[in-house]
């Protein structure tokens, strides 16, 4: 759900992102970086995203590629309200090179998001389905975890996700008009809802963003507020390139 953010976007943006998760019981941690862009014509979106995950533990630190993610959707706004939606969908692609780094199932996102502008503040509203395809269907361990890809090794798990999740995601965002309109803060909240009866798992965080010229920089951090948790807290880094680049047959 986090393959492409931006409402309603520039022709191409190149994206650089980064994250790094404590695991809860002092499990280790890993870290993931992603490479992909986004493109935009006329309110349709594609987006790709490709990362790379090294895990760190007391044993092996196995290093490679993750699964990939595909992205498309349909972006519009409206004339006289200062409100965009976007509707679509997301693609997880089994192309881990390691299997703790990644499933070997296919995973489907349906998702919404929306972005409403008032003055110096917006709010954001991402809201999606995770459905597991395949053999796998049944879920990853069947106990409530995350959405990207998943796989246990000594108890270990990456982005651990049950067979069938709702995720939501509320950004509100304010921009200091007296010090710079190009900084941005944003409060965030995530949920997790597994619909096969698990504990639902929240996550609050905070987000600044700086605009400087055709990038834009993000820092992240959450943490954990309820009792079950996939995570003890995580943070990250995002880097945009906007360009306005469009190839020549569109």
């Amino acid at each position: 759900m986090d393959a492409a953010e931006q409402l309603p976007g520039p022709a191409l943006a190149l994206q650089l992102q980064g994250r790094h998760t404590v695991m809860p019981g002092g499990a280790g941690s890993y870290s993931e970086t992603f490479v992909g862009g986004v493109f935009r014509r006329e309110g349709l979106g594609v987006a790709a995203r490709l990362p790379l995950v090294v895990v760190f533990g007391e044993d092996a630190q196995p290093f490679g590629m993750g699964n990939a993610v595909a992205m498309l959707d349909w972006s519009f706004s409206g004339e006289e309200l200062p409100v965009a939606l976007a509707l679509g969908g997301q693609l997880e692609i089994p192309t881990a090179t390691n299997d703790v780094l990644g499933d070997a199932h296919w995973l489907v996102l349906p998702y919404l998001r929306s972005k409403v502008d008032w003055g110096a503040v917006d709010a954001n509203v991402h809201l999606g389905g995770a459905q597991v395809l395949g053999s796998d269907s049944g879920g990853h361990h069947g106990d409530g975890h995350s959405h990207d890809h998943a796989h246990e090794e000594d108890g270990f798990v990456i982005n651990e996700h049950t067979a069938s999740e709702f995720l939501g995601r509320i950004e509100l965002g304010w921009r200091p008009q007296s010090v710079d309109a190009a900084l941005r803060t944003a409060a965030l909240f995530d949920l997790v809802v597994p619909l096969g009866g698990e504990a639902a798992i929240g996550g609050l965080g905070l987000a600044v963003d700086l605009a400087a010229g055709d990038n834009v920089f993000r820092l992240m951090v959450m943490g954990a507020v309820t009792e079950a948790r996939r995570s003890n807290g995580r943070v990250g880094f995002g880097v945009t390139h906007a360009t306005d680049w469009s190839p020549r047959w569109l």
